[in-house]
């Protein structure tokens, strides 16, 4: 069987996705999308895919001949939320080359756009499966145990949480201005690190107790974005795949998240919250909750009195990411992938 994949080379979810994707299944042959003026600035890391072969993405198209003679030859491609170019899943049909997207569900819309269906849609999580194709598969996203301790965070006198904000382009997705009013209302003394590739945090004024260390160019290394930390903070507004806590229970932190659906999908010390409105989606309307500020205060100052309890949170993240490994999950994707082939 020989894989192709797509891939992007940014320090975002996408690139962290295509780059561990390709390190671990090692495919036969890799399409870098360069993004150009899409990317935003954001550095690119070409070096990652060493043999690939860059397609440009212009006006939402890739150049026809150039992809053609990269299918040529190959049995499935992979891809992470997308093929930019759906007209690329045509092509590969009519040269008996299946293809398999690892979507977001919230960006779902080919039942209503009409677009080319792949041979196999994978789902990373339980969320939203009702409203995608009735033949979805399961698949999680691993996690790349190399990248990480692997072990539990040496005890600190001080507990250290870290937040990793979202855009707000995405609906504010991880609660980053509910963090912010929880932090006004907190009456102990804790360090808080916020950590993000968006300079333009929202303004906040934190109690005068709480050490704020802010990072807005993110990290090169994203498994460094959890190091000297206990705890992750993601009161998210809505659901679907989340980079962060998994890399976060590989450096064994306790996590701390909002009680939407699927955060059940991870062991997380939930927060309740509240619904405020819809995000319209291709799939129809997600529901958006706003995580109660002062409830997510109680959960860290309660982590911080309550070491024990710290320590279980702790554990049972740690338990999570040894049992989803590359090394644990691969056979499923060679399956997986084996299976998506036969439907070419």
């Amino acid at each position: 069987m020989k894989v192709g994949m797509l891939a992007r080379s940014e320090n975002r979810g996408l690139g962290v996705q295509t780059w561990e994707f390709f390190r671990h299944v090692k495919p036969d042959r890799t399409l870098l999308v360069d993004m150009g003026e899409l990317a935003r600035g954001f550095d690119l890391f070409p070096e990652r895919f060493p043999g690939a072969t860059v397609a440009e993405f212009r006006d939402g198209m890739f150049d026809e001949p150039l992809v053609r003679e990269w299918l040529d030859g190959l049995d499935v491609v992979f891809t992470a939320e997308t093929f930019y170019d759906w007209r690329m899943v045509d092509w590969a049909r009519s040269m008996g080359v299946a293809t398999v997207v690892q979507l977001n569900p919230e960006f779902y819309r080919h039942a209503i756009d009409n677009l080319p269906e792949p041979s196999v849609w994978w789902a990373p999580s339980p969320w939203r499966m009702e409203h995608l194709h009735k033949d979805t598969r399961l698949v999680g996203v691993p996690v790349a145990a190399d990248r990480f301790p692997m072990e539990l965070p040496e005890p600190a006198e001080r507990i250290r949480f870290v937040h990793v904000a979202g855009h707000q382009a995405a609906g504010d997705r991880n609660g980053t201005r509910q963090l912010f009013q929880a932090l006004r209302v907190i009456r102990e003394r804790m360090t808080v690190r916020i950590i993000t590739q968006d300079p333009k945090l929202p303004a906040f004024r934190p109690h005068r107790g709480i050490d704020i260390e802010t990072e807005t160019r993110g990290r090169p290394d994203y498994w460094d974005l959890y190091r000297d930390a206990d705890v992750l903070l993601m009161p998210r507004r809505y659901g679907g795949l989340c980079l962060p806590v998994q890399e976060a229970m590989a450096c064994g932190l306790g996590v701390v998240m909002s009680q939407v659906s699927p955060n059940d999908w991870w062991p997380t010390v939930r927060v309740a919250g509240s619904f405020r409105g819809v995000l319209n989606t291709g799939t129809g309307p997600v529901r958006m909750y706003a995580t109660n500020p002062r409830k997510l205060g109680e959960a860290m100052v309660h982590l911080s009195r309550n070491r024990d309890e710290l320590r279980a949170a702790q554990e049972a993240s740690l338990g999570w990411a040894r049992e989803h490994t590359w090394e644990k999950m691969l056979p499923q994707y060679r399956t997986e992938l084996e299976r998506a082939a036969d439907h070419a």
